[in-house]
């Protein structure tokens, strides 16, 4: 058998594992064994490196999306259908400081939700780093006995992957604000004002 073979590997560890399972009593070896598997389920499913890759990509093409801003009269906003006022009659109404304003907004509002993302990313590659390195320590002793500690954090990280996912859906940025500059409110919609002939 080669030496760098897969079996060969499996042998060697197999090997470290029984040698390891003599530092414990049979029970501990057991419950120390089942911890370990239960662990390494959870990198190779949850925190899986393809998975961690997958949430990298997404996160590289959302920061080069952008938004879009869907702008209504007051009474389509409310519910009302009838279209009184025209889009381009609409657009003449808006303030353009008062636009610009929102738009930036909205803009600090992605950059924010972007760096939550990345925050949040960053948690799960270093709980991931984290429990491999505790999974390939040689000795089980620290292990079992910190195994409360673990489930903690197993507990933490998934927490923290349930918030990124929530956090991945599209959804909708907080921005109201009144565009129709103060001269121009308490008008009807049905005749804006019109340049003087």
């Amino acid at each position: 058998m080669k030496l760098g073979s897969p079996q060969s590997f499996l042998d060697q560890e197999e090997a470290e594992e029984a040698e390891d399972g003599q530092l414990l009593e049979p029970e501990a070896w057991r419950t120390y064994l089942e911890h370990r598997n239960a662990l390494r389920e959870f990198l190779s499913s949850a925190l899986s490196p393809h998975l961690l890759k997958r949430h990298h990509a997404r996160m590289e093409l959302l920061k080069k999306c952008s938004y879009y801003m869907e702008i209504l009269p007051k009474h389509l906003a409310l519910g009302d259908q009838n279209p009184l006022v025209l889009p381009s009659t609409m657009f003449q109404l808006i303030d353009p400081w008062k636009f610009q304003r929102m738009k930036k907004v909205g803009t600090a509002q992605t950059k924010i939700q972007l760096l939550l993302l990345g925050d949040l990313l960053e948690q799960l590659d270093c709980g991931r780093a984290e429990l491999d390195a505790l999974l390939e320590s040689p000795d089980p002793r620290p292990f079992l006995a910190g195994w409360g500690l673990v489930g903690q954090r197993l507990a933490e990280l998934s927490a923290v992957m349930d918030s990124f996912l929530a956090m991945m859906v599209p959804g909708r940025l907080h921005i109201k604000h009144r565009l129709v500059s103060d001269r121009w409110r308490h008008q009807d919609p049905a005749h804006p004002p019109h340049a003087e002939h």
